[in-house]
């Protein structure tokens, strides 16, 4: 979790099934109030790098995949303060892309890596008050494996 008075909010298998991360219940890509329209695919194939845990690396081949942008959203999230995380992984070659949360890029710039490489990136603060709660991927091909929101207490 982000430093300090943070509770878990939820998780988010953006390409797969409900899974338990660390102890907590994700949802899977079917859930209420998550959105993506993004092409959903799966690689068991490609050595995971760093190697994790298999829960974590279930979500981490499960993923949503857009060429130029992807999207996710979470809808009718509580106004208040937010931090949010979003696990990538590259599965073939090298990408650049850039990682906008709320429509403020978080990260510009970001290369992939290798195939295999993988990473959880954030902790992104936010403010929802208009409850949604939105990330997207530009600039090159992306692959969004999981979305994970602490809110502050």
């Amino acid at each position: 979790p982000p430093t300090g008075p943070w509770t878990f909010y939820r998780g988010i298998n953006v390409g797969g099934q409900a899974v338990d991360i660390d102890g907590r219940k994700w949802d899977g890509d079917d859930a209420k109030d998550f959105v993506c329209q993004d092409r959903r695919l799966e690689n068991r194939e490609v050595t995971l790098r760093p190697p994790t845990d298999p829960a974590r690396a279930g979500m981490v081949r499960t993923f949503r995949y857009g060429r130029g942008k992807t999207s996710l959203a979470l809808t009718n999230v509580p106004n208040g303060s937010y931090a949010v995380f979003a696990y990538v992984w590259e599965e073939t070659s090298p990408e650049t892309i850039t990682i906008s949360v709320q429509g403020r890029a978080v990260v510009s710039d970001y290369n992939t890596g290798q195939a295999g490489d993988w990473e959880r990136l954030g902790p992104w603060f936010i403010e929802v008050t208009v409850g949604k709660i939105d990330l997207t991927a530009t600039g090159g091909a992306a692959n969004l494996s999981g979305l994970e929101v602490w809110r502050r207490k």
